[in-house]
């Protein structure tokens, strides 16, 4: 008798530790879904972030255009207003601060930003000139540099 509830006993347990062992990978199987869903979901956030960004930086150097544009036509002679010319060179400080911002948020952005990323920015006319392509070249991780692109 006393061997049958033994036997009874090891069947018992072994019959849930199969039923805790399917529950597991059926958890599992859950769980390795919802990753794959919120992995598709973090790469469309990061493209239009992307997308984004680059218009940001489209719009900033329009409106350095324009601005120099102004100033132009303004004129640099001894006509000119000082103060109108103190304010066209801060709104000028301003864009290019901004501008070199969002030239961070995109680097970040990057999987792996370097040299590589710059000559495909300037194959694709993102840095339409050396002082931006200068400007993403500061970006460019090292290892004592590659902390803090990222912390700020």
């Amino acid at each position: 008798m006393w061997q049958l509830l033994q036997d009874l006993n090891n069947q018992y347990f072994g019959f849930l530790g199969s039923l805790a062992s399917l529950v597991g990978l059926g958890i599992a199987y859950v769980q390795w879904r919802n990753y794959r869903e919120a992995k598709r979901q973090l790469m469309m956030v990061r493209r239009h972030r992307n997308a984004d960004t680059w218009t940001n930086i489209s719009l900033l150097l329009q409106s350095y255009e324009s601005i120099e544009d102004a100033r132009a036509l303004w004129g640099d002679g001894e006509a000119a207003d000082p103060k109108l010319l103190a304010k066209i060179s801060s709104v000028r400080r301003s864009i290019v601060s901004q501008y070199v911002h969002l030239l961070k948020e995109a680097a970040l952005d990057e999987p792996a930003f370097s040299e590589a990323t710059i000559q495909e920015w300037i194959e694709r006319g993102r840095l339409e000139n050396d002082w931006r392509a200068a400007q993403a070249r500061r970006l460019i991780p090292t290892a004592g540099f590659q902390s803090s692109l990222g912390s700020a």
